[in-house]
């Protein structure tokens, strides 16, 4: 009955408005079994509870089996995002360097680009690839994203052209990403940086 369904999908929201997980992973699991219309978010929902309980593989599936099972669902680009976000998460960093990439090119316009742009820099230096690394840390200073992002990838691209040896373009990210003053927990480890140059 796709009334009952549609009771259930909003208690499921309420339970999770009110930080209940488990009751609300409860609820959406009823809602995914009567495979309703609200199906795809029901997944959607579980895979986000999931990465809430710590638990980024069994999110992974979540947002995976979205992909797979509802190509016309609207909440596709955020699934690609976040199942992206799963993996990093599980430590899966080369699949998630893929789906981020995959993310970025299917969704050029997203609200979350910017973000995906740096979370990508950063699986590339966890797999030791600089070149595309700097390239994504570079991306991020080219959009409209948060002070904060700025100013995390000014302090990435600095380590990475320490790395190098380009010394000068590094001491000049490290003096920007200080001077912002933004994110004084990473005072300390930028006057480090500084020094160290």
């Amino acid at each position: 009955n796709e009334l009952v369904t549609t009771l259930e999908y909003q208690v499921a929201e309420i339970y999770l408005s009110q930080k209940r997980y488990r009751d609300a992973l409860a609820s959406y699991v009823r809602v995914l079994r009567r495979e309703g219309e609200a199906s795809d978010v029901a997944h959607f929902r579980i895979g986000e509870i999931k990465l809430l309980m710590n638990k980024p593989d069994e999110a992974a599936e979540y947002f995976r089996d979205l992909l797979n099972r509802f190509p016309n669902s609207r909440m596709r680009s955020d699934a690609r995002y976040k199942l992206a976000r799963s993996l990093e998460a599980f430590g899966d960093y080369k699949q998630a360097f893929t789906e981020y990439r995959s993310f970025l090119m299917e969704n050029p316009g997203h609200p979350l680009v910017g973000r995906a742009w740096y979370q990508a820099g950063i699986c590339a230096n966890r797999l030791k690839d600089e070149k595309s690394a700097l390239q994504f840390f570079e991306k991020v200073l080219q959009h409209k994203v948060s002070p904060e992002l700025i100013v995390r990838s000014r302090y990435e691209l600095g380590r990475l052209e320490k790395m190098r040896g380009n010394f000068e373009l590094a001491m000049n990210h490290i003096q920007v990403a200080i001077s912002s003053g933004i994110l004084p927990e990473l005072g300390g480890i930028l006057q480090f940086e500084l020094g160290d140059l």
